[in-house]
């Protein structure tokens, strides 16, 4: 996503492995799963946002959320609000999940929903009232 002033973006996306952002390494080691088996192509996934300068596309800061146990952590969407912040969306340990982040990377808010029913978040965007509309999947 694009700051409405266009100074800056918003990424977020999931990974395996090791991750470079700027100057930070993040590590998903995750090789086995919680009984012991190893999970080659399943193992669980770590998610990242980070924010960058319009100009050079640097990273000017990153989060990582690691996965929780055999769950993985995903996001899908980013947005910023006219005040700068940035929203996300996905779901951590197959609850769906949104927050909100302050352009200088303080956490201001973070939901998890959670039923039977709800997926990860796809998509989100902030509503003219500055409230936040989310759109997912649902199971079953």
């Amino acid at each position: 996503a694009v700051s409405k002033d266009g100074s800056f973006l918003s990424m977020v996306g999931y990974f395996r492995g090791t991750l470079t952002l700027g100057d930070e390494n993040y590590v998903n080691d995750a090789t086995v799963l919680a009984d012991g088996s190893d999970c080659g192509s399943n193992c669980p996934k770590d998610a990242f946002l980070a924010k960058l300068s319009s100009i050079d596309s640097s990273v000017e800061w990153s989060k990582h959320y690691p996965h929780k146990g055999d769950e993985s952590t995903e996001f899908f969407s980013t947005a910023i609000t006219e005040a700068g912040d940035i929203v996300w969306g996905g779901h951590i340990a197959n609850t769906g999940r949104l927050g909100v982040v302050a352009k200088n990377g303080f956490t201001k808010w973070e939901k998890r929903y959670s039923t039977s029913s709800v997926g990860p978040f796809n998509d989100v965007k902030e509503m003219a009232n500055g409230n936040f509309v989310a759109v997912g999947s649902l199971a079953g």
